[in-house]
């Protein structure tokens, strides 16, 4: 899978780089975020029409909030819906949030034991990378059609990039790094937990009653501080992922006295760091 997607490399190579930059024009840059505002409203409006159908009904709200945040994710990357809310968890939206939560657990959320100890790689080496290999196989799969489509449509008529996927089409990327690149930016659903703290959850909607006058939109997150310090201590205690994407080094460095060899596989603990006492104080 490594081979295959440029922004998953460990090397900070400058193909990494170039990714990394068309990645932050396309979708985190405040420009982005900004004209797509739109889109992540309308897939907010679908969710909660969706449940107001479904009152006096039983739903899994978890797999309805999986859905919603998958399309609007796609829908920014490559303009369509990867799931379909109808069907909640059955047949092919079961199989593809089993395939997503694989890849954040089993590829991307655990540490390789051949990244701790290398001289293990001919003995394990074979079996993860097969592990790898199989998702990203079955992704290609899911998303195969969808990139050729959009390669006929640009031959037909040369339109204007329009999403992430047109940008990579049209920069050359093949369909093997464009698959592992959209791989990586799928994302998973954590459980919350703000219905066991219910003075959180009042002071929160007492905010939200207060500031709003008419529809949520993104302009009036920047109002409501509260809601803020909620999501970004809700991140910090629960990471997407412990460890982050390994890295490895392009030269011999010293870091607060450890020396950190070339080519060294780099792991950064997000849990611990986010749980470190000389920073945070949980009481």
């Amino acid at each position: 899978m490594e081979q295959s997607s440029v922004l998953g490399s460990r090397a900070c190579n400058d193909d990494w780089k170039y990714i990394r930059r068309m990645c932050h024009d396309w979708l985190f840059s405040m420009k982005a975020i900004k004209q797509r505002n739109e889109v992540r409203e309308r897939k907010m409006i679908e969710m909660a029409n969706y449940l107001r159908d479904k009152e006096g009904k039983i739903v899994t709200l978890r797999h309805i909030v999986f859905a919603t945040l998958a399309n609007s994710m796609s829908s920014m990357m490559v303009s369509r819906d990867l799931i379909d809310i109808e069907r909640e968890c059955k047949g092919r939206n079961q199989r593809l949030m089993g395939f997503i939560e694989a890849i954040m657990l089993d590829v991307l959320g655990t540490p390789s034991v051949v990244d701790l100890f290398p001289t293990l790689d001919g003995l394990l080496g074979f079996w993860e990378r097969r592990k790898a290999t199989k998702l990203h196989q079955e992704f290609k799969s899911l998303w195969g059609k969808v990139i050729e489509e959009r390669r006929e449509e640009k031959c037909v008529r040369e339109a204007p990039s329009q999403d992430l996927l047109d940008a990579l089409i049209y920069n050359g990327f093949c369909n093997d790094k464009i698959c592992g690149l959209l791989m990586l930016y799928n994302d998973r659903v954590v459980d919350g937990g703000a219905h066991k703290k219910p003075r959180v959850l009042h002071k929160l909607q007492d905010e939200i009653e207060n500031t709003v006058d008419g529809d949520i939109n993104n302009a009036s997150y920047g109002h409501m501080p509260y809601l803020q310090a909620c999501l970004k201590e809700t991140l910090r205690l629960h990471p997407p992922t412990l460890f982050g994407v390994p890295r490895r080094a392009l030269e011999t460095c010293t870091v607060k006295n450890y020396v950190i060899p070339k080519d060294s596989v780099i792991l950064i603990n997000n849990w611990a760091l986010a749980r470190d006492p000389v920073d945070w104080d949980e009481h």
